[in-house]
């Protein structure tokens, strides 16, 4: 082999070396920039289940004291609202269900019947909301 040769495929050789380097620098740095970006979401959704279960707890706590039919369905859509906040970030998060539960609504009654004992609405319970 020529010695013109053997330093181009020297010279090549380091150029792709460091292509490649390069190349694999700027994908770790990338990869690191989206885990910081999930890591952050995926707080923020934490932060705002743990919002919506507080204030679901506040509803069903005030559902122990509806009287009235008026009072019952204002909590009841407290409830649901609630309810669906905290579903959809718990669709956010990394979590794995036992049991997929293609209908993922979850029933005020329910969900009232755990958190006071007593039933608001007057419906049947959920198998949704039981499936959850």
């Amino acid at each position: 082999m020529k010695k013109k040769t053997r330093v181009l495929v020297i010279s090549y050789t380091a150029a792709l070396v460091a292509a490649l380097a390069v190349g694999l620098i700027a994908c770790r740095t990338d990869a690191d920039r989206r885990q910081t970006a999930m890591d952050a979401n995926y707080r923020h959704a934490y932060g705002e289940v743990l919002n919506a279960v507080q204030e679901l707890d506040a509803a069903l706590q005030k559902s122990l004291y509806a009287t009235t039919p008026a009072m019952a369905c204002t909590v009841c859509t407290d409830i649901y609202s609630h309810a669906q906040t905290a579903q959809m970030a718990l669709g956010v998060l990394p979590v794995h269900r036992a049991q997929h539960c293609p209908r993922r609504g979850l029933c005020a009654h329910t969900l009232a019947q755990r958190g006071g004992g007593q039933s608001v609405c007057g419906r049947g319970a959920c198998a949704a909301a039981r499936a959850f």
